[in-house]
């Protein structure tokens, strides 16, 4: 929902600036096409049973993994294979990258004709042994949600949302951050939970993927995020879904020579960024990593100024949106 702007004493100069600060946030709430016109925007897997579900990963030995149960206290052997990456909301989901993973997913389903179906009971014990041991272990606890209703499902998990997006390409967001922080799993490889969303193109455009993920990360939407998201702890906002289905997203005219360059720069700018942090992670000389951390603020000034184009934002505004005196 929209925030109030800040209101100031009619007349004088207090006017002219209030005009001036809010001018550039009226012009993009204006824009006629959003975020939700070309994309759909959903939340995670609800499992009702995280302590469950959601495992620590310890370490790896050939096709097995064990993991740290929350529920048991305990380590546990699991099938490799079985166990799916997860991403914790802001933990993993940085600018242009996702970091840090430790936790692993009992996801106990398969996607049978565009259909989530459980796993049967005999074919999961026969295929994952392991995990099914460890499910078993936890058969008092899962069974008492939904009342003691579970029946036959009662490894399974309550909500079944979302289930089939997974395994394609998406923009992650954390639904908790200090700003717009977007990371593109192009593979749809991690699975998520309840604090986060999917960004998913209809078409699967992989190049408007790149050019959302730029702008999404801008300068230009992290300030309108902030501005139109509701506050939560210190500097973090809470992001929900109608706010990012209503970012505003600039339509990009192919035969305007400008608009096109802009975009290609953007696609340029944003592949080159993917590859820069990647490389960051795996370097091992601080010499390097000031040498990589150059080139990424680098990259994403030049995304900035070709945002601020594509939006038609004056001079004056830009430099209320990065905070400067005007």
């Amino acid at each position: 929902m929209k925030k109030d702007l800040p209101s100031f004493a009619p007349g004088g100069e207090s006017s002219v600036v209030a005009d001036e600060s809010a001018a550039w946030f009226e012009k993009l709430a204006a824009m006629p096409v959003k975020l939700g016109n070309l994309a759909n925007a959903y939340s995670g897997l609800q499992t009702s049973a995280a302590d469950v579900f959601i495992l620590e990963e310890v370490r790896k030995d050939k096709k097995r993994v064990l993991c740290k149960s929350k529920a048991t206290g305990r380590k546990h052997w699991f099938e490799d294979e079985h166990l799916k990456p997860f991403v914790k909301g802001s933990l993993n989901i940085r600018r242009y990258r996702i970091t840090d993973l430790s936790k692993r997913l009992i996801f106990p389903y398969e996607i049978r004709d565009g259909k989530s179906v459980l796993i049967d009971p005999r074919e999961y014990k026969r295929r994952y042994p392991l995990t099914w041991a460890y499910l078993e272990k936890n058969r008092r606890q899962l069974a008492r949600r939904k009342k003691g209703k579970m029946g036959r499902g009662w490894y399974g998990y309550v909500y079944r949302k979302n289930h089939t997006r997974f395994g394609a390409p998406r923009l992650l967001v954390p639904s908790v951050g200090t700003g717009s922080c977007c990371a593109y799993d192009l593979d749809g490889r991690f699975y998520f939970g309840g604090d986060s969303y999917g960004i998913e193109l209809p078409n699967q455009d992989r190049l408007l993927y790149l050019v959302l993920l730029g702008l999404l990360n801008s300068k230009l939407l992290n300030a309108y995020l902030l501005k139109n998201s509701k506050p939560s702890r210190g500097r973090h906002s809470i992001l929900d879904r109608q706010s990012l289905e209503q970012l505003p997203i600039p339509t990009i005219n192919f035969s305007d020579s400008n608009d096109a360059f802009r975009h290609h720069r953007i696609v340029t700018f944003v592949t080159q960024l993917l590859a820069l942090h990647k490389q960051l992670s795996t370097t091992r000389t601080a010499a390097d990593r000031e040498m990589y951390q150059h080139l990424i603020d680098a990259n994403e000034v030049q995304i900035d100024s070709l945002a601020y184009a594509l939006y038609g934002l004056t001079e004056n505004e830009i430099q209320v949106v990065e905070g400067k005196t005007i």
